[in-house]
């Protein structure tokens, strides 16, 4: 599995440095064809996705289970987010995100709880030794961080709220992918 994701990290790479050469090209008609043409091919990769996504559904008998065993798939995961077609919504991918590691954080006596989603940013209360607690800090960023984004790629960003000091600054964890584009922008 962890081949399967370096591959299609590879190929997001890939396409990032191609579309970016396509946008550095002095000819504007074959710039234009050339966005065109990836346009055209990613509404036709989408429309087939959509199609056999409605032919699963159809086959299960309207149970989303297989649907959603599909998108538990990374890259699967992220092609359905690209056309639209995820079968969960973005808050349900962060519970089961949270279900998930949660177990991790009540062996450390901590616990952490969803308050709310604004602009794909997933707001999070720390309970427990959690709260508070520095080297909880770090367990939050390994475990939390890495689990939120891989479940919910799409999220921008993750702040803890303390409920017992409502003006406290939030802890703020910067996506993956913001961290590279700012990167890049260095």
């Amino acid at each position: 599995m962890q081949h399967d994701v370096q591959e299609a990290s590879s190929w997001t790479e890939r396409i990032e440095v191609l579309v970016e050469r396509v946008a550095q090209f002095p000819d504007t008609d074959a710039r234009a064809t050339s966005e065109e043409l990836l346009q055209t091919v990613l509404e036709m990769y989408g429309e087939g996705i959509a199609r056999l996504l409605e032919q699963v559904y159809e086959c299960s008998g309207g149970d989303t289970a297989l649907l959603e065993k599909i998108a538990d798939d990374e890259l699967v995961c992220s092609l359905l987010l690209l056309h639209g077609l995820h079968p969960l919504t973005l808050e349900q991918r962060i519970a089961r995100g949270i279900a998930e590691v949660r177990p991790y954080l009540e062996k450390h006596g901590g616990n952490v709880e969803l308050v709310r989603i604004a602009d794909n940013v997933a707001y999070l209360q720390l309970q427990g030794s959690c709260q508070g607690c520095s080297s909880s800090t770090t367990t939050l960023k390994m475990t939390i961080e890495e689990t939120l984004y891989r479940v919910a790629p799409d999220l921008e960003q993750i702040e803890t709220v303390d409920a017992s000091t409502p003006a406290a600054q939030p802890l703020i964890f910067i996506s993956p992918r913001r961290k590279r584009s700012e990167a890049a922008a260095q």
